[in-house]
């Protein structure tokens, strides 16, 4: 396995790894009609991401993919917390992994990666939301994270309940 940042050239392939993630996290969780319409965004996605790079936008987030032989199965995020509550910590903004590769330690060398990202930049501590009802909540209390907060987060036309996570720096 290999974890890297990612580059321009993969934003079409983890656009597309985005749909499975969430068809594979959150079908259950999340309105089936919003995950069944993710396809037909995949261009727009696709669009947004690539003018976002193009314009620097990124510059202050710091994107990872994990391989597998050249195969992306998993990414993650590092940035400045955009969370008042704490706002001189940083943030994993993201943590997905193809459900085949979960349960190996892979997941925790993702976080592991993008947490030492965050201490290269001079945080020490993080924050991580993850929706209600996605049992990755049981792996960040398993790896340390005290919950803080609930807030609701709109996704398609509907609210769900998201928690959020706070971590000191080991």
């Amino acid at each position: 396995m290999k974890i890297r940042e990612k580059k321009y050239e993969d934003i079409r392939e983890t656009v597309l790894l985005g749909n499975i993630f969430w068809d594979e996290t959150y079908r259950g969780i999340v309105d089936d009609e919003f995950l069944d319409n993710m396809p037909n965004t995949v261009e727009e996605r696709v669009l947004k991401q690539q003018t976002k790079y193009k314009n620097d936008e990124y510059k202050d987030i710091y994107n990872f993919v994990m391989e597998d032989n050249g195969k992306i199965i998993g990414v993650t995020s590092s940035e400045k917390s955009r969370d008042e509550d704490y706002p001189n910590s940083g943030e994993v903004g993201s943590l997905y992994l193809l459900k085949e590769y979960q349960g190996k330690g892979l997941g925790k060398e993702l976080l592991n990666y993008a947490v030492n990202k965050l201490k290269e930049l001079g945080y020490n501590d993080y924050i991580i939301g993850c929706l209600d009802g996605n049992p990755t909540n049981e792996f960040y209390k398993h790896m340390g994270g005290k919950l803080y907060k609930k807030v609701y987060r709109k996704i398609g036309d509907k609210d769900y309940l998201e928690n959020y996570y706070h971590f000191e720096m080991r």
